[in-house]
């Protein structure tokens, strides 16, 4: 599986006695193994004292610690919704239909709160899912927004 993450290296050179910078731009096969070994599709050769870096990372695969349902059923499918992302506090997320493993990049959450008031737990009451801050319950339903 291919990631669609571009990595940044800088290569320092030096030809025919003029020093050189130059960026090359790859894309990384897999989740980097450890913080000094990465894996990419594209082949650059050993690279050794070359500074690496990801313009606007984006981490994937990230487990939310709050997690309930199944909600939904027929051709809605049922889903599962989560909260609890550090860096979006006051986000709720929702899984595809009938898919757990999977969130859709631009249908699979909502900022519900501010992110001074973090979502800290959900359920579903009465068939509904609900999702709860420190201040405040909201009943919430993928198909609309709050």
């Amino acid at each position: 599986m291919t990631l669609n993450v571009r990595v940044g290296v800088h290569v320092d050179e030096t030809r025919h006695g003029d020093h050189c910078q130059r960026l090359v731009s790859c894309t990384l096969y897999a989740p980097p193994r450890d913080a000094t070994h990465l894996d990419l599709v594209e082949n650059v050769a050993a690279l050794v004292g070359v500074s690496l870096f990801i313009p606007e990372p984006e981490l994937t695969g990230q487990p939310l610690p709050i997690l309930w349902g199944p909600w939904g059923e027929g051709q809605t499918g049922t889903r599962l919704f989560a909260v609890g992302d550090p860096n979006n506090p006051g986000f709720l997320y929702w899984t595809n239909p009938d898919d757990p493993d999977s969130v859709s990049d631009t249908r699979g959450s909502l900022e519900i709160t501010s992110p001074s008031e973090p979502l800290v737990s959900g359920c579903l009451f009465d068939g509904v899912p609900v999702v709860a801050s420190g201040q405040a319950l909201v009943a919430h339903t993928p198909d609309r927004q709050p």
